[in-house]
């Protein structure tokens, strides 16, 4: 069957294309943005031009070609200060479906490519934003894993050697380890365990002594005179016959699993043991808040899916919390609390209180001052301290996490003293978990 098969791509694809004087070989760049990325429980800032890709082309003929494709993407996420960085590489096959479907016959500018295949991707974390003892798993390594790209593009003719682009293409991964931010290790299972999509602008450049590319260069429609001859159509009833026995074979043999019976193919349903919407991507929304229960921190409380599930915090909660960031304070180079420090902690005791399903982070930050290694101690040391004096004001230490960032994620320059004076700071989170 796969000699068949092989026999038949090659009559579909090759036959009647004959030699003809064009330019093969193009160069391309692009620049765009990234979306819909799985899996993260961020949200992809969008609408930047964070997306850069090359390619270089060869047109065997009018009609199909080979392309190597390289891209680079910097992934910056909300509320997250660890951003990330992916390369991908591919080899894809390119059908141009401009000259198949005969648009010289209405546009000489106008074309269209689509293209896939498959390679190599990369992901991974900006070294100076690691936490720095080199403990953590995630930073260990970087990630790699297999993709799968499939994409179409638009052209537009400037001159016989330049054309615009307008791309969209699909990127589906096998293999990778991590989410795409980095704050997890991958939770899926399946042979397709991550997906992005890219959408760029660009420019070709044609290299060749002839005057057309192929892009540009159909080599049979309706445009091009007709020549007189005697075609023989019993030949094409024995490859039409051919193509119906290989569609029932492949009929026959083809399988599609889906184990929690939803709809969705386990190979695309990131819940493939638990039924539900195909808008949820397979998984179920228990308390039916649009956040999908794989996503939602809270999955069994309605919230919104600006805090990952879980209910708002009120706002007077959240002005405790932003006066608590500004009003503790700490002896000079030390991990110890001011009295001043007590009125404002004292709040933030209450609201715990009163709120028996809040959780509370405590992060420290440090300016840039001083030597790294101990300001990363610093910023630990000073959470702890504030978790401990809610602790023995009565908030039980469970519902309490500390951690130390140093000097990342600065909220002002520290070329200035009133920013390094922002950025010595503890900032509290509420969280359902």
């Amino acid at each position: 069957m796969k000699k068949n098969l092989t026999a038949l791509f090659l009559m579909l694809t090759l036959v009647s294309f004959g030699q003809e004087d064009y330019n093969k070989w193009s160069a391309g760049i692009s620049i765009g943005s990234h979306d819909g990325m799985h899996p993260t429980p961020k949200f992809t800032k969008v609408f930047q031009l964070h997306h850069f890709g090359a390619n270089g082309r060869y047109m065997m003929n009018s009609k199909i070609g080979v392309m190597l494709d390289v891209g680079y993407d910097y992934i910056d996420t909300y509320d997250n200060p660890v951003n990330t960085n992916y390369w991908r590489t591919s080899v894809q096959g390119v059908v141009n479906i401009g000259n198949l479907l005969c648009f010289d016959t209405w546009t000489k500018r106008i074309g269209l490519l689509v293209h896939g295949g498959a390679g190599v991707s990369h992901l991974w974390i900006n070294k100076d934003l690691r936490t720095g003892d080199g403990s953590d798993p995630l930073f260990a390594n970087i990630d790699d894993m297999l993709n799968y790209t499939f994409g179409a593009t638009a052209q537009f003719m400037i001159t016989d050697q330049i054309s615009l682009n307008a791309d969209l293409s699909f990127v589906f991964h096998n293999g990778q380890s991590y989410r795409w931010d980095y704050s997890a290790p991958n939770h899926l299972k399946t042979p397709i365990d991550g997906f992005m999509i890219n959408t760029s602008i660009g420019a070709s450049y044609y290299f060749g002594k002839n005057k057309k590319h192929a892009d540009w260069s159909p080599s049979s429609c309706m445009s091009a005179a007709p020549k007189a001859e005697v075609v023989d159509n019993s030949k094409y009833d024995a490859y039409e016959a051919r193509i119906k026995a290989l569609e029932e074979a492949l009929a026959n043999q083809s399988t599609i699993s889906d184990r929690d019976g939803d709809g969705i193919a386990d190979e695309h349903d990131l819940c493939p043991d638990v039924a539900g919407l195909y808008s949820d991507n397979g998984c179920a929304d228990t308390d039916g808040d649009g956040v999908d229960d794989l996503q939602d921190k809270c999955p069994d409380v309605p919230g919104v899916r600006s805090n990952d599930g879980c209910p708002a915090v009120d706002k007077e909660v959240e002005k405790v919390m932003a006066a608590a960031l500004k009003g503790v304070q700490f002896e000079s180079g030390k991990a110890v609390l001011l009295k001043r420090s007590s009125t404002v902690l004292n709040n933030v005791v209450e609201v715990m209180k009163d709120n028996p399903t809040y959780y509370l982070n405590v992060f420290g930050y440090t300016d840039s001052q001083g030597d790294d290694a101990e300001n990363l101690l610093l910023s630990k040391e000073r959470a702890a301290a504030v978790t401990a004096y809610l602790t023995q004001k009565g908030v039980e230490a469970s519902r309490l996490h500390a951690n130390g960032f140093g000097e990342a994620g600065p909220k002002a320059s520290n070329e200035t003293a009133a920013g390094r004076a922002l950025n010595r700071r503890v900032e509290f989170k509420v969280v359902f978990e």
